[in-house]
């Protein structure tokens, strides 16, 4: 009685077992199903969709005009911390367009400064930026929030 009552129990974990495998493999096709209708899906609007103009200005050659570049620097100087995607939006030019005209600026020393990870840009002055060498100078080393806590001096 012991040997069958072992064996019944082998035979019921067996099944529990090939139950529980054709439960995965019936929820593994069903996730390749919803893959792929929704794949198709995705493929219908693709296709019903089209791209005819971009709806971007000519961008620097646009801002060199009309002074549009000397309000864009004198900008960037007044409002020291400028959101990028909010000068996008005002001078008409695309992200890539505005980080790299304004890294031209910085490469012709008309501006200074640094951007965040958070999408915006710091305007420093020269002045600040020799405020912060004479900080770590005469501080010696100085850690990165030391500086951090000197530079947030200047803007507050």
């Amino acid at each position: 009685t012991q040997s069958t009552w072992g064996e019944r129990e082998l035979q019921e974990q067996e099944q529990r077992e090939e139950e529980e495998e054709e439960a995965q493999q019936a929820e593994a096709e069903a996730l390749a199903e919803q893959a792929r209708q929704a794949e198709q899906e995705y493929l219908r609007w693709k296709q019903q969709i089209q791209v005819e103009e971009c709806g971007e200005v000519e961008g620097e050659e646009t801002l060199e005009q009309d002074n549009l570049l000397e309000r864009f620097v004198q900008e960037l100087r007044g409002n020291k911390v400028s959101v990028l995607v909010d000068l996008c939006q005002k001078y008409c030019i695309s992200t890539h367009r505005c980080v790299s005209l304004i890294k031209k600026l910085e490469s012709q020393n008309i501006l200074s400064g640094i951007f965040d990870d958070r999408g915006k840009y710091v305007c420093l002055q020269q002045a600040e930026l020799l405020q912060i060498a004479q900080y770590i100078t005469t501080r010696g080393r100085v850690s990165i929030a030391d500086i951090t806590r000197e530079t947030n001096k200047l803007f507050l």
